[in-house]
């Protein structure tokens, strides 16, 4: 089927985008389940292993997109599948409620629809950096630091 409509304004960023032009570290793990790009991720079973963000974790980073990725799967990393984790560096991800420019991040570490998401609030959540621009419920970008 050919595409027949088209947005006059491309979106400005995707979840788990990397900026490329600030320094970063990325590694490579395993997941153990289905990641969606842009979430925080911990350590499992083994340090080559991660998941969504839980709790008592050891957070590794964010699961970010990358040109490795198959062209038809835009969804998620699936279980068994290589994760690029950003341990540190900047990448676009999903606020959770609102956020401010230069507050502590956290990865969401509540099952549901937003695990592993980012908020401000500390609570049990998982540190993982700062944000670098604010917003409320949108994607901003985070300054990863672990």
């Amino acid at each position: 089927m050919s595409q027949t409509a088209y947005t006059v304004y491309p979106a400005e960023a995707y979840a788990g985008q990397l900026i490329p032009d600030v320094p970063f570290t990325v590694e490579s793990r395993t997941a153990t389940a289905n990641l969606p790009f842009g979430r925080g991720v911990q350590r499992v079973t083994s340090d080559n292993q991660v998941g969504l963000t839980a709790s008592a974790g050891v957070p590794q980073g964010v699961a970010i997109i990358t040109h490795e990725n198959p062209n038809d799967q835009a969804e998620d990393i699936l279980t068994g599948q290589n994760v690029p984790v950003l341990k540190k560096g900047r990448v676009w991800v999903q606020a959770v409620g609102a956020v401010t420019q230069g507050a502590l991040a956290y990865a969401i570490i509540t099952v549901g629809a937003t695990q592993g998401q980012f908020t401000a609030t500390a609570g049990s959540n998982l540190l993982v950096g700062k944000f670098v621009n604010g917003g409320t419920d949108t994607l901003v970008l985070l300054d990863v630091d672990l």
